[in-house]
């Protein structure tokens, strides 16, 4: 498991997990189905702002200089929205976290009572 595996099985596995963490799978799960749901949006979003530009410009209503501004600023929109997977996950106590804290309880006293 991990990257300790041979090569052959690494290409041959649809997923290669590099570490030997498995408390990690849930949360890569998550995040992965964050990642989707805003390539989604940010790809809606930009089929959307160029079709309202495509038309504005057969109707003459949008101008080359008002055009890239709208389409710049588009793209601003969607790098804003992609940079909130930067936050995913903050928060909240990994697995890991939970089991130290259970550990540095000295004989069964509550947190605040040493």
């Amino acid at each position: 498991m991990g990257a300790a595996g041979t090569d052959v099985a690494i290409e041959a596995a649809d997923v290669a997990l590099m570490s030997d963490r498995l408390d990690r799978i849930s949360y890569t799960i998550g995040l992965s189905r964050k990642t989707l749901g805003i390539i989604k949006q940010n790809t809606a979003f930009s089929v959307l702002v160029v079709l309202l530009l495509i038309a504005g410009v057969l109707i003459k209503t949008v101008v080359l200089a008002s055009g890239m501004f709208i389409h710049e600023a588009s793209i601003f929109i969607v790098i804003l929205n992609g940079m909130r997977l930067l936050g995913y996950g903050r928060g909240t106590k990994s697995p890991q976290q939970d089991s130290n804290s259970k550990e540095g309880m000295k004989g069964g006293a509550l947190p605040g009572q040493v």
